[in-house]
């Protein structure tokens, strides 16, 4: 997985936090946090988004809200920018991009891990 830009130390600072948070909530569960789209390509304006793909071993739907409300309690706690989570569980992951959907493609030739 190759970065074509570095993000700012802004985003990477708070998806830090937001990592911090989700090894609290699910510990070794945890599989991959990146950081996708056009924040880790180094193309966003000022209003884009943070687009982060959060993977978790036997991922529920509850813990998928739960994960979300992770990213809104970073966000709140400022600066707000808005962190949006993709989250799979570890084998939705893995299907997906063994049936190579564009997304994941994406993710894996311009994400930066985090």
């Amino acid at each position: 997985m190759a970065a074509r830009a570095n993000p700012s130390s802004v985003v990477l600072a708070s998806l830090e936090r937001f990592r911090g948070l989700l090894e609290d909530r699910f510990g070794a569960r945890l599989r991959e946090v990146v950081l996708f789209g056009s924040r880790a390509r180094g193309d966003a304006h000022e209003e884009s988004d943070v687009d982060v793909l959060v993977v978790i071993d036997a991922l529920t739907p509850e813990e998928r809200r739960v994960v979300v409300d992770l990213s809104y309690d970073v966000d709140f706690a400022g600066p707000w920018l808005g962190i949006s989570p993709l989250a799979y569980s570890t084998q939705q992951a893995c299907e997906l991009r063994q049936r190579e959907r564009r997304l994941f493609l994406d993710i894996d030739r311009e994400g930066v891990r985090v």
